[in-house]
């Protein structure tokens, strides 16, 4: 499908949420000793930041009983294309959720889906803003982390993985193919901002996600 054509605009990934059994030792790993931002704390949730956001929040440490990853979230461009999202995923037989404006903390309307892939996958269009601190060099600390660049998944059929985000209209920065004959795609790093990737997709055992990486000005 042309780009044009989608009914929906994914704009870029906005957040992830790790899961974390010691709420207190997780903020204080992500905020005293690598550098993020506290934007707010609930009774078993933090939201981090980095000097780059203009946004509430791009990482979520929440408390439960076992380690791990709760969701990922995507930014789309307006309410529209929320409703778009939801037609689609119903229209493939996916699980799908709504969280009203403010049920999710800080957050607009969001969609919760389990995408065809079997992750757990988030969409928002607006999020509370909040101070820009990319200037605020006496705030910076250690090693000082700009934004979410991506999040790097495995799925045991990357070329699947492959087709399903670029049906959502990411593009290619890069590909890896096994050997011919078979020639199928082992790995793709895909986009929505103008960066090299959003979403790279692995093969692997799956579902499940490798990491969440973080652009950094460093020491």
């Amino acid at each position: 499908m042309n780009l044009q054509e989608l009914p929906f605009n994914i704009l870029r990934m906005g957040y992830i949420e790790f899961q974390v059994c010691d709420l207190e030792r997780a903020r204080d790993f992500y905020v005293d000793v690598i550098g993020f931002f506290e934007s707010a704390r609930t009774a078993d949730s933090v939201y981090l930041r980095c000097t780059e956001d203009r946004e509430h929040h791009s990482l979520i440490l929440r408390k439960a009983d076992r380690p791990g990853v709760g969701h990922f979230a995507f930014k789309v461009a307006g309410e529209q294309d929320l409703d778009a999202l939801e037609a689609m995923y119903r229209g493939l037989g996916c699980v799908t959720r709504w969280h009203a404006s403010g049920e999710m903390h800080a957050q607009g309307r969001t969609l919760m889906v389990q995408d065809p892939l079997g992750f757990p996958v988030g969409f928002y269009a607006a999020m509370e803003p909040v101070e820009w601190l990319l200037q605020k060099y006496h705030l910076h600390r250690h090693g000082v982390p700009t934004r979410l660049d991506h999040v790097n998944v495995l799925t045991p059929d990357a070329q699947k993985g492959y087709e399903w985000y670029a049906s959502l209209g990411f593009l290619p920065a890069e590909l890896t193919e096994s050997s011919p004959p078979e020639s199928r795609i082992w790995a793709s790093w895909l986009y929505r901002k103008a960066t090299v990737h959003d979403i790279a997709v692995m093969t692997g055992n799956g579902p499940a996600v490798h990491h969440a990486g973080f652009s950094v000005l460093g020491p």
